[in-house]
């Protein structure tokens, strides 16, 4: 157009129909462009949320667990060494990403068919995914190793493993004593329940602790939290590791 209006004289009408539909079609191949590079960001940044999202839901991959006994029979009161190997149930590589959960990074609880012997340790951490402790068992059985960890961005994960001690054999175990007062020495536990425990309906438990008959008020947190209560089934299919709730007055 400015070449015809230098030369004073207009385009042929055919040439500015042909400019017409030039300028129209790149008008509207911008405008496909720029809705294609905003949807195609908006679908990367949805993807990158998913992933977030399905990170933090799902948390990592669970952990697998080898257990080593040194010597490879344990024996009723000789010292016993118990290795856990922890790895990546997705990599198989060492886990390095457990956190502190109740100040420590493993729980690890020793408990035999019977129930009669218990043992709550926190083995040494000595490399990436290694875990050891010593330990003398004073009861012969079939024990169950309850290994508790947490890592990052995840839940809390219990692996179990089942070994057996050899010795003597051992006395016949003692009645559940369920409900009521345990006594330990001048220590008095007075335990009860809001009402009949019964499967598939909640029920709160509380303890009472006394000394010689007087109420003990100066009980402190332990490992981070006010109380804590494993809890197994008779036939060790169940187990249960849960803390108590409530604040706690502290020494004075």
């Amino acid at each position: 157009t400015g070449l015809a209006q230098q030369r004073k004289r207009p385009l042929p009408a055919h040439l500015q129909r042909l400019m017409g539909s030039l300028i129209f079609a790149s008008i509207v191949a911008a405008i496909i462009f720029g809705a294609q590079q905003f949807l195609s960001q908006q679908k990367d940044a949805s993807a990158s949320s998913a992933s977030s999202s399905a990170s933090l839901v799902l948390g990592r991959p669970h952990a697998n667990v080898v257990m080593q006994i040194e010597p490879a029979q344990a024996q009723v009161g000789q010292p016993v060494e118990l290795s856990f190997e922890l790895s990546d149930g997705s990599t198989g590589l060492a886990i390095d990403d457990l956190i502190t959960h109740h100040d420590a990074l493993m729980h690890l609880a020793l408990i035999d068919s019977s129930n009669t012997s218990f043992a709550h340790i926190h083995p040494a951490n000595s490399a990436p995914g290694h875990f050891q402790i010593t330990h003398t068992f004073d009861r012969a059985g079939e024990y169950s190793a309850y290994i508790e960890i947490e890592r990052i961005d995840s839940g809390i994960q219990v692996l179990e493993r089942k070994f057996r001690v050899s010795g003597p054999e051992a006395a016949p175990a003692p009645a559940v004593p369920g409900l009521g007062r345990r006594t330990f020495g001048a220590l008095q536990v007075d335990v009860s329940s809001s009402q009949p425990p019964r499967a598939g309906h909640q029920t709160t438990l509380s303890f009472h602790f006394s000394e010689n008959g007087v109420p003990i008020t100066k009980l402190v947190p332990w490992l981070g939290m006010a109380g804590h209560m494993m809890i197994r089934s008779t036939d060790g299919q169940i187990f249960g590791h849960v803390h108590a709730y409530g604040p706690m007055a502290g020494p004075s």
